[in-house]
């Protein structure tokens, strides 16, 4: 108990000098309720997911301050190759077409396609965005999806020496969204899985997931599985972060 009363003041303190302290005035909307959910959870977790909780909270500060920018302008020499996730960011019109490579459905194995537009365009920055149809796809076939992963990402690196490459989280799923099948309530499995391949191929992973809650059905569409609107420019903030676009 008294352990729990040091982690919870020194959390106080800590979230306390960084809204105060910071040196620009933060445009998340709801940083006083942002600050409240913290304290709230942190009296149940250990000190590591405290502090998780403090950085992912500074994450989303940085990607709310950019999610009214221009991403077609900052993303001019980047594409997002991808699945349904990377599409929505041309339903919402959110990028041009040539910044996103990407059909619904598409897998690490089933992508030849859109691997020879890519490579036509040679962009600067290239990010990498499977998962959600891969899981099914591999049936739950986690060694074999990272080897096709690793595999799509040595042909990129061949024939894009001087890209810039990214992989990116499976976006977290709702309840509804990993009833659609016998493999999806497995994607931190699969997202950890992929982090281990980064680090052992030198390539940034980058995890959105904090951006989006699954418990909040109202964050995302009837499906369960993509994120509502509000969600995407938050991603591309991040992700211009995480990339230093």
């Amino acid at each position: 108990m008294k352990k729990g009363k040091i982690i919870i003041l020194a959390v106080v303190v800590i979230i306390t000098a960084a809204f105060v302290f910071s040196p620009k005035k933060i445009t998340y909307p709801d940083e006083v309720a942002l600050g409240k959910d913290v304290l709230t959870e942190m009296s149940q977790r250990d000190l590591a997911t405290v502090e998780t909780s403090i950085s992912n909270a500074q994450k989303r500060k940085r990607a709310n301050k950019r999610e009214n920018l221009n991403f077609k302008q900052i993303y001019e020499n980047a594409i997002i190759m991808g699945d349904s996730m990377a599409m929505a960011l041309l339903d919402y019109q959110l990028l041009n077409p040539n910044q996103v490579v990407s059909k619904r459905g598409r897998t690490v194995g089933n992508n030849e396609e859109d691997v020879a537009i890519v490579k036509g365009l040679s962009p600067q920055t290239l990010f990498l965005q499977y998962g959600l149809n891969d899981m099914p796809a591999f049936r739950g076939n986690i060694d074999g999806w990272i080897a096709a992963y690793e595999e799509l990402i040595n042909d990129l690196k061949a024939s894009l020496p001087s890209t810039a490459l990214y992989v990116i989280a499976i976006t977290p799923l709702t309840s509804k969204g990993q009833s659609v099948n016998e493999y999806n309530h497995r994607y931190l499995e699969f997202n950890e899985a992929l982090k281990t391949m980064c680090e052992r191929l030198e390539i940034k992973f980058i995890d959105p997931g904090f951006l989006v809650d699954p418990n909040d059905m109202e964050q995302y569409q009837a499906d369960g599985i993509h994120p509502g609107y509000s969600y995407f420019p938050k991603w591309l903030s991040y992700m211009a972060d995480e990339a230093d676009l």
